[in-house]
């Protein structure tokens, strides 16, 4: 019944069929060669056939023979097959898929090592080769530690081998870490490993993913220089213009006090034409004043330590706006429920009235619309102020962020230019971002973010 089954035959066909009838055709000269060493040997253990059954489908058998003699003749032989097909077709699609793997592994831009649970590595990419110096020839079934990681951490890889089959913890297993290696001419370098273990047929094995970061290091350590020496200049800078503006305080007050002097001595005595150039010299003297202290307040941002505290928006508004005092023909509408920050009450309250001060000075509306405006995501606040002023034209969206610009003459407008300045550099030092929009006649949006996390 088996051997009907097998090759789909019919019971008359028994007896009239030999098994070289059934054999695939490519296979024929094979068993030929077989069935002499057969008849010489008198017992063939087990090779493997393929077959055409009866309706053509192709199987693949292994054949164990043995030769039958009668009075010392040979007169065929005995054979005992089975269907190993399912067998040979699982095997080729193991063999297809390690060769994928394989491929794979070859192909990836980082090296991959395979180790047994004895530290024994088992598989060897080309970038493995190609970033230690070891063919995998030489590697395979040689233990990990002792070619690729540096002697001092020989010891604690070993630990946590053993660490891990003991408990099936492992500290740096799933994770991403930093470490050192070394390759053939036990030159040290940095790696960025991450490891898998991984449990096939009741083994466990791990799998190595290695990255070289030698250049990213290198680009780390020189952007590291280049910001400290940044950092550097800018505290320069910074104590510079702090000293200078303080300085400078001094000889601007005598002067003021001068032309106090001369006002209040000599107002009677000057005609029409000197009394305008005393009034304007004061009025220069108070612009000078004011440019002088806006330094000073610049300097001071990030230049001192700021005491981050909890600080209620609604609370801080409301201060603010009493402190602005704006005309009340303006209105000022501050979205509800507005949250708590933490952050330097001082320099939160310079960012707002900064820019609730200048909506309010450049209004040119009568019937001014003034709005502060609240949103928020996962990761940051953000408050914007929004008015029906004049409006800004694009191409000065950057100037006015920089320090002593303005888009109106100081005889027109009185600015220091600095407090779009100071605004930026605190919103930038505390981990947000400033912006603008703005359309000529119909007003401007100014916005700033807060990270939640700050």
């Amino acid at each position: 019944m088996a051997c009907k089954n097998l090759f789909e035959i019919r019971e008359e066909d028994f007896g009239k069929i030999n098994l070289e009838d059934l054999v695939h055709p490519d296979e024929k000269s094979s068993l030929i060669k077989n069935r002499k060493k057969i008849k010489k040997v008198g017992q063939l253990n087990t090779f493997k056939a393929r077959i055409l059954t009866r309706t053509g489908v192709e199987k693949v058998v292994e054949v164990n023979s043995s030769a039958l003699f009668r009075d010392g003749k040979y007169i065929g032989s005995r054979d005992i097959l089975r269907d190993v097909t399912q067998r040979e077709q699982l095997e080729n699609e193991r063999r297809t898929s390690e060769q994928k793997l394989r491929l794979i592994i070859d192909t990836a831009l980082d090296a991959v090592i395979t180790m047994n649970h004895k530290g024994e590595i088992t598989e060897w990419s080309k970038n493995a080769e190609i970033m230690f110096g070891f063919a995998m020839k030489d590697v395979i079934g040689k233990r990990l530690s002792d070619h690729i990681i540096p002697h001092k951490y020989r010891e604690a890889h070993v630990n946590g081998m053993k660490h891990y089959f003991a408990t099936g913890e492992g500290p740096v297993l799933g994770k991403r870490i930093e470490i050192s290696a070394i390759d053939s001419n036990e030159r040290e370098f940095p790696i960025e490993l991450a490891i898998t273990p991984v449990k096939q047929e009741g083994k466990t094995f791990f799998s190595a993913f290695i990255r070289d970061i030698t250049d990213r290091k290198e680009i780390e350590a020189q952007k590291e220089v280049l910001l400290e020496e940044l950092e550097s200049v800018n505290q320069e800078l910074r104590d510079f213009a702090y000293i200078v503006s303080h300085d400078l305080k001094a000889p601007l007050r005598s002067i003021g006090s001068l032309s106090d002097w001369l006002i209040q001595d000599y107002t009677n005595v000057l005609d029409d034409e000197g009394r305008k150039l005393l009034t304007l010299l004061k009025t220069r003297i108070g612009r000078m004043h004011g440019l002088i202290e806006g330094v000073l307040q610049y300097s001071k941002v990030g230049r001192l330590q700021d005491e981050k505290k909890d600080v209620d928006i609604n609370i801080l508004l409301e201060e603010i706006i009493d402190l602005i005092d704006p005309p009340k023909s303006y209105k000022i509408i501050i979205a509800p429920n507005l949250p708590i920050v933490s952050y330097d009450k001082v320099r939160l309250q310079q960012v707002f009235q900064n820019l609730l001060s200048n909506a309010v000075k450049f209004m040119d509306k009568p019937q001014g619309r003034i709005e502060v405006l609240f949103t928020q995501n996962d990761t940051h606040y953000q408050f914007a102020i929004k008015d029906n002023g004049p409006g800004i034209e694009e191409p000065y969206f950057d100037k006015i962020f920089q320090i002593f610009q303005t888009l109106k003459a100081r005889d027109e407008y009185e600015s220091t230019g600095i407090g779009l300045s100071i605004v930026k550099r605190i919103v930038e030092l505390n981990g947000g971002l400033v912006s603008v929009e703005s359309e000529i006649g119909k007003g401007s949006i100014f916005s700033f973010t807060i990270p939640k996390t700050n």
